[in-house]
């Protein structure tokens, strides 16, 4: 099972030119830690990122959290973006800020899980925010989805099953699925940990190759933590002849310091580059 994991990882880091081009997009995913993080802090650092076309944020707080990151997108850029919200969270929502000049927006929905043998009533799990849209530079239609999957403790059958719902969602589609966010599948970074990651979830999203996680040039954490282990992904599916995919985990100076201003998770950066 490892030789075949890189030998995907040879394929993936070896198909993204650098120059950019009006047929690439670029993305980034993060968890911005509603409640344990400061919205100026988090706005400062998204404003400063440059040619981001869509970002997938997971814990976000509210509404005027949204608007703010929509302004900090739009910050630099000459093109317009709008926000989408989730509606499902609590405090802990998930949100995507797209830039409506590239993009036309096709429909937006979410994924519930109330028809899950685990759901009771008194439960609020974060539905996956789903954005189908067209890119306008490509005449492509893809779905971009964002995911903030359960935590619970060690291998919890809801994130289990929550996974294995998003793949089999995604096998059903004929258009190339982009889904981003913290799977919290707890992907060890120690080598002999490899079979085990797939047991945490990871294995659940990735069977019948639907989804390939987009490795991320530099593997280390995202997570601000003891833990040497990766909590947030990049995934696509139905690309295969369509879409050519990078990521890198993002890493900034004093990242995680004040704690009571920065978020506790690196954001990751995918580049997508449709095939003409």
């Amino acid at each position: 099972m490892m030789d075949r994991f890189l030998f995907g990882l040879c394929l993936v880091f070896a198909v993204t030119p650098n120059v950019y081009t009006e047929n690439e997009i670029r993305i980034v995913t993060w968890n911005i830690e509603s409640g344990g993080a400061d919205i100026a802090a988090i706005a400062d650092r998204v404003s400063g990122m440059e040619e981001i076309d869509i970002w997938g944020f997971s814990e976000v707080q509210n509404i005027d959290w949204m608007i703010k990151l929509e302004t900090a997108a739009e910050t630099g850029e000459t093109d317009n973006f709008e926000f989408i919200p989730g509606s499902t969270g609590g405090t802990d929502r998930l949100a995507i800020v797209y830039n409506t000049d590239k993009f036309e927006m096709v429909k937006n929905f979410e994924i519930h899980w109330n028809d899950r043998p685990w759901f009771t009533s008194n439960m609020r799990p974060r539905s996956a925010l789903v954005a189908k849209l067209k890119h306008i530079a490509s005449d492509v239609d893809f779905f971009f989805v964002v995911n903030h999957l359960y935590r619970g403790r060690g291998v919890d059958p809801r994130r289990l099953d929550q996974a294995t719902a998003l793949r089999d969602w995604a096998s059903e589609k004929s258009l190339p699925v982009i889904a981003v966010g913290d799977y919290n599948f707890d992907w060890d970074l120690d080598i002999n940990e490899t079979a085990q990651n797939y047991e945490k979830g990871f294995g659940n999203m990735t069977a019948w190759s639907v989804f390939t996680w987009v490795v991320p040039a530099n593997l280390i954490t995202t997570h601000d933590s003891r833990y040497n282990s990766i909590l947030d992904f990049i995934f696509i599916a139905n690309s295969e002849g369509k879409i050519n995919a990078t990521s890198e985990i993002l890493v900034a100076y004093d990242e995680f310091s004040p704690r009571s201003e920065k978020s506790d998770h690196r954001p990751v950066l995918g580049i997508f580059r449709f095939r003409e």
